[in-house]
């Protein structure tokens, strides 16, 4: 290999690691630790899990056996409210209904240590009393050792189908989902089905109840009391009237903001011109809120779509404004069912794929559960497929106390991740392990602005194969642009002790520092008459300049919001909390 040979590829390895730090490297997705495939010889799903405070977790969801891990059946489907302790062991399990169908959809574990459970019904016997007319919601409260304590149907004339519950802060309950019906417990109906929130007090009394739409369909799907005391509500609808403005077309998300007592406070349509429903909403810890579902759009309030459907994740402000949309998926379908936000203030988001390509790596069969992990700003950490050859849905997942997940769905595959499996469709539970070992652990991130100069201070706790940070600034906290880097102090990357770093920039001092680069760059190639090549890469500099000319730039009596991107020597980044800087 010649001179002009070694400085071609040197300058080819340079580009690749800068095109690696500039996109980032996926961080490796956590093991499963265990995994438990849970059912009889018929049809059994999981639809929600919980943590419980003894460190298991409590799973519901839907059962037609009678046999393996399922007993008392009552009738065709029944609720099945599954108790496993920290390893996935069965401690107890329950089966509640009546002659017809239930299917459980939302838990959660109650104050006094018990649980309440949702769903819908069509029975009007067994465990049920009230039922009215086609589904029915029906609410059961259990104690700890999951004993009926007692249960609310709630209903009219018509089908009223419930997907989410939670006891709010005064004791009672919150329950979300769709009505159809005019009368009976429901009031107000817009037309087609409608949004139906019902506040129940302890004992499973209605306080209030709101329904909420157009005059086309409208269904909510997730709900979630607020700092506040009020309610955020998710779904979907095609409605353009009544209570809903701004849609798009098709189905879009719909997002309702309610107050304590039911009333509405805001309401956002999110979407294209495609079809979208949002499955899950969530406060955050900012106070706004995150929207995860899918979309089939490539404009409106959507932009990157891989093909098909997408997992959709928006953020919004706590008055519903867009501060971030993401996709996430390949040419197949995508669906997200399931978001939370982590502890490091990122994501973690399930739900199915079937897709090859695009976001996904390894897929396992028909269709997997996909698990994505975002940082706050929506950026992709890692991602994750699971099942087997066949079908493999996912519905829900929670963090867990030591930092890892969990994750509940329904399985038909009988390999791959898939042991145990008891005959058809089997309700499968994944135990994810924490996320792997941070690189580096911020402990303060400090940024002022004085005459001009940006000055941004951090600490670290510990480095693990540091390479640099990178010095990144935004004007309004979402879009933000480099500003430069420092070295790791840490010797060889790697460092058990306290670091402290100091980053510094006046106007316009990153892009001069790249202008008087670029010239000693076009030397070296000019002089192996590469003219071409050097008014090529005369242009990069000139562009990358402006633009380091424009992160650089400091305006004192405007806002300034600055993070740190650790990047270690891999190519792998972490990026720590974003600050505001303070005007000195």
């Amino acid at each position: 290999m010649n001179h002009l040979q070694k400085r071609t590829v040197q300058f080819a390895a340079c580009l690749c690691l800068i095109a690696g730090a500039a996109f980032g490297v996926q961080a490796q997705a956590p093991a499963i630790q265990w995994q438990k495939a849970m059912g009889g010889s018929a049809y059994d799903v999981a639809y929600d899990v919980a943590p419980a405070r003894d460190g298991g977790y409590i799973m519901v969801g839907y059962t037609t056996s009678d046999d393996g891990d399922v007993s008392g059946g009552k009738g065709s489907y029944d609720y099945w409210i599954v108790k496993v302790n920290s390893s996935g062991t069965i401690q107890w399990q329950k089966t509640y209904g009546g002659s017809i169908d239930e299917y459980a959809t939302s838990v959660q574990q109650t104050a006094d240590g018990g649980y309440v459970v949702t769903g819908h019904t069509r029975s009007y016997d067994g465990d049920v009393t009230g039922y009215r007319n086609s589904y029915d919601y029906w609410v059961i409260k259990l104690n700890g050792n999951g004993d009926l304590q007692w249960q609310r149907a709630l209903g009219g004339n018509s089908s009223d189908v419930s997907y989410a519950i939670q006891q709010a802060a005064d004791g009672g309950y919150i329950v979300a989902g769709f009505s159809y019906s005019t009368d009976g417990d429901v009031t107000g109906n817009h037309g087609n089905s409608d949004y139906w929130v019902v506040k129940l007090s302890g004992t499973g009394a209605i306080q209030w109840q709101r329904t909420l739409g157009g005059s086309a369909e409208d269904r909510a799907f997730s709900i979630q009391q607020t700092t506040d005391g009020g309610y955020i509500v998710a779904g979907s609808s095609r409605s353009n009237d009544g209570d809903v403005t701004g849609n798009h077309g098709d189905m879009d998300f719909w997002v309702v903001k309610l107050s304590g007592s039911g009333a509405l406070q805001w309401q956002k349509s999110l979407g294209g011109a495609g079809g979208e429903t949002a499955n899950a909403v969530r406060q955050t810890a900012d106070g706004g809120y995150i929207v995860a579902g899918y979309t089939e759009s490539t404009g409106g309030d959507v932009a990157g779509n891989h093909g098909n459907s997408d997992y959709w994740v928006v953020k919004l402000s706590n008055s519903g404004g867009i501060q971030w949309q993401k996709t996430y998926g390949g040419r197949g379908a995508d669906v997200a069912r399931s978001i939370q936000q982590t502890t490091d203030n990122g994501y973690i988001v399930a739900g199915y794929t079937n897709s090859d390509n695009g976001d996904i790596t390894n897929p396992k069969g028909n269709l997997d559960y996909w698990m994505v992990k975002i940082n706050i700003g929506g950026s992709l950490q890692w991602q994750k497929s699971m099942g087997g050859h066949l079908t493999d849905d996912p519905i829900a997942v929670e963090p867990t106390a030591d930092g890892g997940y969990i994750v509940a769905g329904m399985t038909e595959s009988p390999g791959g991740d898939v042991t145990g499996s008891h005959g058809w469709w089997e309700a499968w539970l994944v135990k994810l392990a924490p996320d792997p070992v941070l690189p580096v652990v911020f402990t303060g991130v400090r940024a002022s602005v004085s005459e001009g100069q940006l000055r941004v201070d951090w600490e670290t706790a510990s480095e693990q194969n540091c390479s640099h940070y990178k010095v990144e600034v935004s004007a309004d906290g979402n879009t933000f642009k480099h500003a430069g880097a420092v070295a790791s102090k840490a010797i060889q990357g790697s460092s058990s002790q306290p670091l402290s770093y100091t980053f510094t920039t006046a106007t316009g001092a990153a892009a001069l520092g790249m202008l008087a680069l670029c010239p000693l760059l076009m030397g070296v190639w000019a002089g192996r008459r590469r003219a071409l090549v050097a008014l090529a890469l005369a242009g990069v500099c000139f562009v990358v300049a402006c633009n380091k000319r424009k992160a650089a730039t400091v305006e004192t009596g405007h806002p300034l919001f600055v993070r740190i991107i650790q990047v270690d020597k891999d190519g792998q980044q972490y990026t720590s909390k974003t600050v505001r800087a303070a005007l000195q």
